[in-house]
């Protein structure tokens, strides 16, 4: 699964134009964890298929 980082405040990373992409958790965690001990934020990983199907139901 893919996941996305963002913080609280609405900060979004991102390379040029497009929104930074995680392909694993664990890629994903070693980058939170850095921007975490880095900068003054608060940041959450958000699973790309939750981000994308939370509105869904069945």
């Amino acid at each position: 699964m893919a996941y996305l980082i963002r913080s609280t405040n609405g900060v979004i990373l991102s390379d040029e134009e497009q929104e930074t992409v995680f392909h694993t958790k664990e890629e994903a965690q070693d980058q939170l964890d850095f921007l975490t001990l880095h900068t003054t934020e608060e940041w959450k990983l958000i699973p790309l298929a939750e981000h994308h199907h939370s509105n869904q139901k069945g």
